[in-house]
């Protein structure tokens, strides 16, 4: 890393005095490009709890699926999808084909926009599971109007802050709270 300082000021050095001559006398700017550092959002935990155990783990695997997405990481969204099709597929929560269908679609792939797209089904899907099956606590519905299009989609968050899984670092912040789900 001294190497590399070093090196810059050198260069900066020689570029101040081989320009010296020049009419200009502002000074040149050298932009050295680093590593990007990507900021990691994590969802809350919140404080819900549920009646049913199978509702409560798949649960957990949507949040999972959901800060995949919403810190747009289709490699990762890929993994969750897989695990929550497989959640669907072998486990007992009622589904129907079209559900099943776009887990198993989201589960064979890492392409960001068909995850995002799948989840807008799934989280129709979670939803009407989570719906009288929770013992206490609260969970949000949000919105975001820009989604697709400006067609809109919802999804289930476990705190009333806005991390938007449809745009990810794009509009992160981008959607509001529709309603609690108790």
């Amino acid at each position: 890393m001294r190497k590399f300082s070093f090196l810059i000021v050198a260069l900066a050095g020689f570029s101040f005095f081989s320009c010296k001559d020049s009419k200009s006398t502002e000074p040149e700017v050298v932009t050295v490009e680093t590593e990007e550092h990507k900021e990691v959002y994590a969802i809350a935990p919140g404080n819900v709890e549920f009646n049913n155990e199978e509702v409560a783990e798949v649960f957990a695997q949507y949040l999972r699926l959901q800060t995949a997405l919403i810190n747009t990481d289709g490699k990762e969204g890929q993994l969750e999808a897989e695990k929550l099709s497989k959640q669907i597929h072998e486990g007992s929560l009622e589904a129907n084909d079209e559900v099943r269908g776009v887990a198993q679609l989201m589960a064979e792939s890492d392409d960001i926009d068909i995850l995002r797209k799948g989840f807008e089904t799934i989280s129709d899907w979670m939803l009407k599971t989570v719906e009288g099956n929770i013992a206490s606590g609260t969970l949000y519905r949000q919105y975001c109007p820009m989604a697709f299009n400006d067609k809109g989609a919802y999804w289930i968050s476990t705190d009333k802050k806005i991390l938007n899984p449809y745009f990810g670092d794009k509009m992160l912040r981008c959607g509001r709270v529709e309603t609690e789900i108790n």
